[in-house]
């Protein structure tokens, strides 16, 4: 449930515990596992460590998804994943990728 904070800005529903990345660590290549998402389209956003974003992609979604990213040549390090679906929800994952 979206709550309100002092700046009257309503907060996104956090729902991380419905999307899943594997495996992690990685070589580059995974897959997302999104479950019961309410929205039909999804951005999904790959940040490094310094705050540059190295990929992203709208996907449309529908009840249970499975969606393998492939390719993105990372660097080895740590990265943030973000997905924020049209309905305001979003889900952070750290992964990390060796070489």
């Amino acid at each position: 449930a979206a709550t309100t904070i002092a700046s009257g800005v309503e907060e996104s529903a956090d729902i991380s515990n419905k999307v899943g990345l594997y495996p992690n660590p990685t070589r580059g290549n995974f897959r997302l596992t999104i479950e019961n998402v309410k929205g039909n389209k999804a951005t999904i956003t790959i940040v490094d460590m310094l705050g540059r974003e190295v990929y992203q992609h709208n996907y449309n979604i529908l009840g249970t998804e499975y969606i393998d990213i492939n390719d993105l040549n990372l660097a080895e390090g740590k990265y943030n994943l973000v997905l924020r679906s049209n309905s305001d929800q979003v889900a952070r994952k750290s992964f990390a990728v060796i070489k």
